[in-house]
């Protein structure tokens, strides 16, 4: 029997593997920056979640992908401090329009095409505004 110092806990990370098409509406190269910086984004996520100084194993089960979705929302409306913070901890390293273009292509990529009767996935991020603050209308288009 291994001796507690052993158990860890485990995790699976994937990497995201490119599935865009040659009319994709974010470059390529953009496309393949925000799925690096999602990659580093679940390491430093799971970094920051393990206990390695956990006696027991445990098994658990995150979705890096659908918290950097909503983070990418978040960072959609926030600006100056705020902003800075959002892409630090997303690593984005490319600007706004160009990130939150490559991110909606990402998130068109994996889903499901229309006529794919076999495959069903559901992906339900959502933002919450505070009653008399509405969403501006540029943001609710970004993040549409």
């Amino acid at each position: 029997m291994p001796s507690p110092k052993n158990f860890r806990r485990r995790l699976q990370l994937e990497a995201l593997e490119p599935r865009w098409t040659m009319d994709a509406a974010a470059p390529l190269a953009d496309v393949q920056d925000v799925e690096q910086s999602l990659n580093q984004f679940a390491i430093d996520l799971y970094d920051t979640i393990s206990d390695a100084n956990a006696t027991q194993p445990t098994d658990e089960a995150i979705s890096p992908f659908s918290i950097a979705a909503a983070f990418a929302m978040v960072y959609a409306g926030a600006s100056g401090e705020t902003a800075n913070q959002l892409a630090q901890a997303l690593h984005i390293d490319l600007p706004p329009d160009r990130f939150h273009a490559a991110m909606g292509q990402i998130l068109h990529d994996i889903l499901p095409d229309a006529s794919d009767t076999t495959t069903q996935l559901s992906i339900a991020d959502a933002l919450w505004g505070q009653t008399g603050f509405p969403f501006l209308d540029s943001f609710q288009q970004l993040t549409h």
